[in-house]
């Protein structure tokens, strides 16, 4: 009769340790494969929010931001306004050659940062891709500029490992 007990309470055992084990696992993919959204009127709210070095990587006129960041392949994906002449500098102090858009040419981008997924196309604006091969994925970087709307839409990696999140 002991036997029995004690062989009833080991499977009760092992039975709790592989159900707290199965929602551990749950949690950490749903945490590892899953996404962050939010939105800030400014780059000044945005620092209160995201590492300093992503709050840097943006031009300090952005307005408007959303964002989204995707942990399965840590990017960020942004979309803010900010007026041409102000995007042109930046882009030129950051050394980033952008092209010019002009219908009857286009690209179009996958914009995920809008609620529902959606494909931008820009027909009067500019373009930028950068992929460092040495480090992929990290250090990417996606420039879309849409002439008609000021609005910007930039994907990045950065080139450190981890969240892109305060702790």
């Amino acid at each position: 009769m002991k036997l029995r007990k004690h062989h009833l309470l080991i499977l009760v055992l092992v039975m709790v340790v592989g159900a707290v084990f199965v929602l551990y696992l749950y949690f950490t993919l749903r945490y590892m494969l899953g996404q962050d959204e939010g939105y800030a009127e400014d780059v000044g709210a945005l620092r209160k929010i995201l590492r300093k070095q992503i709050c840097d990587a943006l031009p300090s006129g952005a307005t408007h931001i959303s964002y989204i960041y995707e942990r399965r392949c840590a990017v960020g994906r942004f979309q803010f306004i900010v007026p041409e002449k102000e995007f042109l500098s930046w882009a030129k102090r950051q050394g980033w050659n952008v092209e010019r858009v002009i219908s009857p040419e286009s690209k179009t981008i996958w914009n995920p940062t809008l609620g529902t997924p959606r494909r931008v196309t820009i027909r009067d604006g500019y373009y930028y891709r950068r992929r460092n091969a040495e480090t992929p994925p990290h250090n990417y970087l996606l420039l879309a500029y849409d002439n008609d709307t000021n609005t910007l839409y930039m994907g990045i990696a950065p080139p450190y490992k981890g969240d892109m999140f305060k702790k």
